[in-house]
């Protein structure tokens, strides 16, 4: 059996990154695999991963660093804009992601802007032996077209974008979910001012 044969695989679906804009450095969360955030930043992005592997998948370029999201390992009030392109599922349980916003906001300038792609995948089917799921994703950025893809295990719990933009709103963001097509979505937040 094949790693391919372990996958369900569910519809391929289209992904419009659009042009990142703004001055100064950019924190790529889950930055490794197709490095899309560091393909459209450039040299401005400091991609951080849990994987080497990942990382070194990636295009090369911008600053990478091995390290838990939950922790991010930089000082207050750097970064005018972040990103999580297709990470969520990665990073585990409710208390995961509150900790990722929490560090997210304190390395965040003021009136920053964190965007958010993902995908609510669904629960394994009665009777599915297989033992991960995945989404073929075309994703158009910046002028760009890549093939990748985005899965995990069968996930434990769903998480909708209402559910992670609710987390978000606890930790200081203001946002809202600005688009959703099939499985996908993006959310789009701003650290209120002080």
């Amino acid at each position: 059996m094949s790693a391919a044969d372990s996958v369900f695989f569910l519809d391929r679906e289209e992904v419009h990154v659009g042009e990142l804009s703004g001055e100064g450095p950019v924190l790529d969360i889950g930055g490794g695999g197709e490095g899309i955030i560091g393909l459209l930043a450039g040299g401005r992005t400091v991609s951080v991963d849990r994987s080497l592997r990942e990382l070194k998948e990636a295009p090369p370029g911008p600053r990478k660093l091995v390290a838990d999201a939950g922790a991010l390992p930089f000082p207050d009030r750097v970064f005018p804009l972040a990103a999580a392109f297709y990470t969520l599922l990665f990073i585990p349980g409710r208390e995961g992601l509150e900790r990722l916003f929490a560090e997210t906001v304190r390395t965040m300038r003021p009136g920053g802007r964190f965007l958010i792609w993902d995908a609510v995948l669904p629960f394994r089917p009665p009777g599915e032996k297989r033992g991960a799921v995945a989404i073929p994703l075309h994703v158009r950025a910046g002028g760009r077209e890549v093939e990748t893809g985005y899965g995990s295990r069968w996930p434990e719990e769903t998480r909708e974008p209402e559910d992670v933009l609710r987390l978000a709103r606890r930790a200081g963001l203001e946002g809202a979910v600005t688009e959703r097509s099939g499985r996908t979505y993006r959310i789009e937040l701003t650290l209120r001012g002080e």
